[in-house]
């Protein structure tokens, strides 16, 4: 209705007289657009080319846009853009916003911003991409890190592609780092699409190790670390370290490369990397690699049932870390930390070899481990896997409580397959309780265990579901279930 009210005055179908408005033509000779977007397109058709070329530009550049970069991006005099900002306020298509330091203009409407920018010719628009990226990288150089997304934003949509790989590149691994998970692998996904139609260097080659990297650690954190397509991200990046001198970013491949066939049950694959990762840590005297490379032997050792020699690698990462409380952490494909992780997994390996107190005593410091370091991650994974750790113990309450808190993390982040993983332990704890009296196909389904490749997850998940079975005297049930676990761990 204000946009259409608008369109009439600017054809001077309506005029203010003070507070009032006087209708100036007969309601049937009145042409009214027939849908809102209609009416803005109308109304921005009828701006002088220098007003229209300008709406345009400010849509490009966004829904809100300072004043220091409208000048850095609109070639024209001072006092010719402050005239035209005036028009197109008056005309209300945008307004003032109060801001600290920079004046700050805002669109009125998100769909005029819309329409506006859905008017510009597509070579046209990515030209303006290109010049408000250029313009964002001068004007803000020294605080860079603060607009990677913007810069990415722009490149993407512009002609320069090594630009737009190098900026989705780095606003993807920021956004890792803050927990922007989902946001993250969709930059990495544009990325590597924009990448291939790069020529081939040694920069491209550069670029792409890290793209990889980047992209089996988002993938990881977001659909799990048995998805196909990671498998593929860190066999590639394996392809290119191989190409190059020793890098020790071959430490983090060999990690997601051990995760991704250890969650998929293939231990000997699994174990390979395990030897290699030990080699590597070796070969570069590195502290934090060695730490983590016991880590991830004792995840291999303990999901093999070798408990003994589980909570002997766990021991030997959590004493590295006690010895160098500041020792560097990072080198987990995913946002995942260490010690936290050490500590919550021998919380399991010490339940199953009799030490109910210790393994008490681990459990809580790995939970105020990571409460500690503020990773959404790393807080939603640790209570996941505690509600299995307390599922084991028949500790429901605690189960209920972690995984309760677990889930909701999840779903706040996004991380859809650590969702699917708490959601089973609920479903395998009422089982466990004799509370669960649906198929085993339904728990199977429901919890996202359903996945092919997550191998670890069927074996565990469907041995405890047939005790709840048991409970309940469904003995076909229970014994086909403990079948299945079997022909799996074959």
């Amino acid at each position: 209705m204000e946009e259409t009210v608008e369109v009439l005055i600017d054809e001077g179908a309506l005029v203010r007289d003070g507070a009032a408005v006087m209708l100036t033509k007969p309601l049937a000779d009145l042409k009214i657009p027939p849908t809102v977007r209609a009416i803005l397109a109308a109304r921005i058709d009828r701006l002088s080319p220098a007003d229209k070329d300008l709406l345009q530009t400010l849509a490009v550049i966004g829904k809100e846009f300072p004043l220091s970069l409208v000048r850095a991006v609109v070639r024209t005099s001072a006092d010719d853009l402050s005239r035209m900002l005036d028009d197109l306020q008056l005309s209300e298509f945008i307004y003032e916003q109060p801001a600290f330091g920079d004046i700050e203009y805002s669109f009125k409407h998100a769909l005029t911003q819309e329409v506006a920018y859905n008017s510009i010719l597509i070579e046209r628009r990515k030209t303006l991409h290109e010049r408000i990226g250029a313009a964002i990288g001068e004007l803000f150089k020294n605080s860079r890190e603060d607009h990677l997304s913007e810069l990415a934003d722009h490149y993407a949509r512009s002609s320069n592609i090594g630009k737009a790989v190098e900026y989705l590149a780095m606003a993807a691994k920021r956004e890792l780092s803050q927990s922007g998970y989902q946001g993250a692998l969709r930059r990495l996904e544009n990325a590597i699409e924009l990448f291939a139609k790069l020529p081939d260097s040694l920069e491209r080659a550069e670029l792409e190790l890290d793209l990889q990297i980047d992209y089996g650690a988002a993938l990881l954190v977001t659909r799990g670390w048995w998805v196909p397509e990671a498998g593929k991200a860190f066999s590639r990046a394996r392809e290119l370290c191989q190409q190059k001198e020793e890098d020790p970013r071959l430490y983090r491949v060999l990690s997601g490369l051990h995760s991704f066939h250890l969650v998929r049950g293939e231990h000997p694959m699994a174990l390979a990397y395990i030897d290699e990762l030990i080699a590597l840590a070796n070969r570069f005297r590195n502290d934090a690699m060695q730490a983590d490379a016991h880590l991830q032997s004792g995840f291999s050792k303990f999901f093999m049932g070798d408990f003994a020699d589980a909570h002997s690698s766990l021991e030997l990462c959590i004493g590295y870390h006690a010895g160098q409380p500041h020792i560097t952490t990072g080198l987990a494909p995913a946002d995942q930390d260490p010690l936290m992780s050490a500590l919550c997994y021998d919380a399991m390996t010490l339940w199953m070899l009799g030490y109910p107190d210790q393994a008490a005593k681990r459990a809580a410091e790995s939970l105020e481990r990571a409460r500690e370091l503020g990773s959404a991650f790393t807080l939603t994974w640790c209570l996941s896997q505690l509600g299995m750790y307390y599922t084991v113990r028949r500790d429901f309450d605690s189960a209920e409580r972690t995984t309760t808190e677990a889930l909701s993390l999840a779903r706040k982040h996004g991380l859809a397959f650590l969702e699917a993983q708490i959601l089973a332990y609920r479903l395998i704890g009422s089982a466990a309780q004799g509370k669960f009296g649906q198929t085993a196909d339904r728990a199977s389904s429901e919890s996202g265990y359903a996945d092919v490749g997550y191998e670890l997850a069927h074996t565990w998940a469907r041995s405890i579901l047939a005790q709840g079975f048991a409970s309940l005297g469904q003995l076909d049930t229970a014994l086909a279930l403990i079948a299945q676990s079997a022909d799996l761990v074959e």
